[in-house]
């Protein structure tokens, strides 16, 4: 696993462990080139616990390469409920921005990580 990252404000190559950039201070753990995946985990047969492992998974990875956020397809039922329901558990610990259900297709959320 590649253990270093480029500050996206100046260009400096560090150490992944490392918080800040020393040499423009910006804070590393804030940066966002500011991607959005999307992951369907509803429609491939998959239960709701198989969902929550794709979504912290999903999460995980996108935290890791400092995209902005990603976009969830969770369908109309069960497996859109529980989303919901564990995306409101991460808010409220602030691991996650924000989180919304996208207007026109309900079955649809979008995950802010950071702001860009």
């Amino acid at each position: 696993m590649n253990n270093k990252i480029d500050c996206l404000q100046c260009g400096m190559i560090l150490s992944r462990e490392m918080s800040h950039c020393p040499k423009c201070d910006d804070l590393l753990d804030q940066q966002t080139d500011g991607h959005v995946v999307t992951v369907d985990i509803a429609h491939d047969r998959e239960t709701v616990r198989v969902a929550i492992t794709k979504l912290n998974k999903t999460l995980d990875e996108v935290n890791r390469d400092r995209g902005a956020g990603a976009r969830f397809i969770v369908g109309s039922g069960r497996i859109r409920e529980a989303i919901g329901a564990e995306l409101a558990t991460y808010l409220y610990r602030k691991e996650i921005l924000s989180f919304e259900f996208e207007g026109n297709n309900q079955g649809a959320i979008l995950v802010m990580l950071r702001k860009h």
